[in-house]
């Protein structure tokens, strides 16, 4: 049984393959160390293992078994282990475009944390979405699809 639309499938085969060249390059890329980089295989790789590691190879289960599992796929919210980095990432980019207009320091503060506050409000509000749609695709529950004919494709 295959758990993917035809027309998304394709954007989540190359989501799942750039996410295979991510574990790849982390094992690759040198790492902060005791105020040093370290470029030691077995030093990035011993910082890389836990947790980070085991989160991402599990998030691309499904690529590996063909999206056969519909288990599997769900899987891929371990990926939410990034998002404080993410947010960090975001705060460094969005920095210097406030910078440029010229607002004082607390009003720089607070435009940055609206964004995230944004950000994070948008991401719960996806995953309780997909967890609705989790719910109304379960057979058996009787559920809110079922009721109202509804169909998500």
């Amino acid at each position: 049984m295959n758990i993917l639309e035809e027309d998304t499938k394709t954007l989540e085969q190359i989501i799942d393959s750039l996410w295979i060249v991510n574990i790849i390059l982390c094992f690759l890329t040198p790492q902060e160390q005791d105020m040093t980089y370290t470029d030691k295989f077995k030093d990035i790789a011993k910082n890389y293992i836990l947790p980070g590691f085991i989160f991402d190879v599990l998030s691309i289960m499904t690529l590996i078994f063909n999206y056969e599992h519909r288990w599997m796929y769900y899987l891929k919210f371990l990926r939410a282990y990034y998002f404080p980095r993410a947010m960090q990432i975001l705060a460094r980019a969005i920095d210097p475009v406030v910078t440029k207009c010229n607002i004082s320091k607390q009003a720089k503060t607070n435009v940055q944390s609206m964004i995230s506050m944004f950000i994070i409000l948008f991401t719960i509000m996806h995953m309780i979405a997909c967890g609705w749609i989790l719910v109304g695709q379960t057979e058996g529950w009787g559920t809110w699809l079922d009721n109202e004919n509804f169909s998500i494709s």
